[in-house]
């Protein structure tokens, strides 16, 4: 057997190309080389100093959080069944680091107001009069598009529970049939026999329309015999809001009836309402219950499936606020549904509110400020094909939050979040309504890493997406800045009239 030998100037050598390779990086201030499909990186000073890790006070930045107090919550930290829970930042990286290994800055409260173009009206006008109206016996609604950093109605549930305390209002509103996340706000469970159709992304090439309903997803279901026939069973949540616990009415939204068919709603077996939808039928139906459920609803389908666009629990008048998650989405593809589809579902004046929130699941692909600036003038056409189709609402548009990703041995914010979040800023601006800056509120660039870091985690070990905890820290300042708007508009619309 040859055995290799390997003289130390061999290795000697080795050694001294490496650190050759070193002293240029930081000399010279390299970046690094690719080498057939893989990048040689040269490490820096900082590198090779551990990094410098900017970390946001997320003491002060949370000093003026409180949790709504909520029985049996979701949001709960401990097990006290009473309790207002505050979150108090870890320090303790903070304290164990040297001054040089944390790049600690001066803390100045971000901006978390709204922000619109003071030169034209102000853009949520209309909304507050309506609000202030007392309009007490009509449903106002609101409706939240966003992507998946709204699902499981993390954010919208805080912001509905405290503005129906303040105007009116039950129930959590819209839902679909076959979620992609459990709400927590509603217990809504399908029987097998139901399928999900987005109407975005990767469609279904069996459904051959554009007709998606204010969802922008429909459900089918399939007969597999006259015994067991589809269903859903819907009872209030036992962990949401007390307010999302509460509704009067159900109503069933559906499309593409071309047989008729008939919805029986039942509880604890006794049938209290069978309603019959006729062939061509599009206006949603409205199953009235005796009294606000305690326990499951169950609606049983017989026939032919129609599109099921969803149902709303909902009370008989005040604020209706619907969460509307649309994952992976960029929010560049309303434009394509037909309006008279889109604007069907509602009545005359019945959406006085949109907030879109969208940017963040474009933000990996930009890649240039050029790339940015042209999303922005796409979600500018799609704020106006909004605006066409709701002309008696106003609107808030809310862009990315802080979004981390390693860029050589650290988490930092995407490269062009900033451009996008420029960019939808100046389009919401262009259009005349509302932004609300979530990525300065929660504390600007690289300020995701001590969102995952906090102790409770308030984001997600993908950088990305918020933890319900974190969800609910930014609902609270959300509803915070729409709140005080509305405080600081009262008295001047007051003065203005007399």
């Amino acid at each position: 057997m040859n055995k290799t030998f390997i003289s130390p100037w061999h290795t000697l050598a080795l050694f001294a190309g490496i650190a050759l390779l070193i002293f240029m990086g930081i000399v010279f201030e390299l970046d690094g080389t690719k080498i057939g499909g893989y990048e040689l990186l040269f490490p820096t000073e900082e590198d090779l100093a551990g990094g410098t890790a900017r970390k946001v006070d997320m003491d002060r930045l949370l000093q003026d959080y409180h949790e709504i107090d909520i029985r049996g919550s979701a949001f709960k930290l401990d097990n006290a069944s009473e309790s207002i829970v505050h979150i108090d930042a870890d320090s303790t990286d903070l304290n164990d680091q040297s001054e040089e290994d944390v790049e600690k800055e001066t803390f100045s409260p971000p901006n978390r107001d709204l922000q619109w173009d003071s030169v034209k009206p102000f853009p949520l006008e209309r909304f507050f009069v309506h609000l202030a109206g007392k309009n007490t016996r009509v449903i106002t609604r609101v409706l939240h598009y966003g992507d998946s950093q709204i699902e499981g109605d993390r954010i919208t549930s805080r912001l509905r529970e405290e503005m129906q305390q303040h105007f009116g209002g039950f129930g959590p509103g819209l839902q679909s049939f076959t979620p992609l996340v459990k709400s927590w706000s509603i217990r809504s469970n399908p029987s097998d026999h139901w399928k999900r159709y987005p109407g975005f992304g990767r469609k279904d090439t069996s459904i051959t329309h554009n007709e998606y309903g204010p969802l922008i997803t429909l459900s089918r279901y399939t007969l597999k015999d006259s015994v067991n026939l589809p269903f859903i069973d819907i009872a209030p949540s036992k962990t949401g809001y007390s307010r999302n616990k509460r509704f009067d009415d159900i109503y069933v939204y559906f499309g593409n009836v071309t047989d008729s068919v008939r919805i029986i709603a039942s509880t604890e077996e006794t049938v209290f309402s069978s309603i019959k939808i006729d062939s061509n039928s599009r206006s949603p139906i409205r199953i009235e219950l005796n009294d606000s459920p305690t326990d499951n609803v169950r609606l049983m389908f017989n026939g032919e499936s129609a599109d099921w666009y969803g149902y709303s629990a909902q009370g008989k008048h005040g604020l209706v606020i619907d969460n509307i998650p649309l994952r992976g989405a960029s929010g560049t593809f309303f434009s394509n549904i037909p309006k008279s589809h889109f604007t069907s579902h509602f009545t005359d004046g019945e959406v006085r509110l949109v907030i879109l929130q969208f940017g963040g699941n474009v933000v990996p692909y930009i890649d240039s400020k050029k790339s940015a600036i042209n999303y922005g003038k796409r979600m500018e056409r799609e704020i106006a094909t909004f605006q066409s189709r709701f002309p008696d609402a106003d609107f808030i548009f809310i862009g990315p939050s802080d979004m981390g990703t390693k860029v050589r041995t650290q988490m930092q914010t995407f490269p062009h979040l900033i451009d996008v979040r420029d960019a939808l800023k100046e389009a919401a601006f262009n259009r005349g309504i509302v932004y609300w800056d979530i990525f300065e509120a929660m504390g600007g660039e690289n300020s995701m890493q001590s969102w995952v870091e906090n102790d409770p985690p308030l984001a997600a070990s993908d950088y990305v997406h918020f933890t319900p905890k974190g969800a609910s820290v930014v609902a609270q300042w959300l509803t915070d800045a729409i709140m005080d708007a509305y405080r600081d508009w009262k008295p001047k619309a007051h003065a203005h009239v007399e």
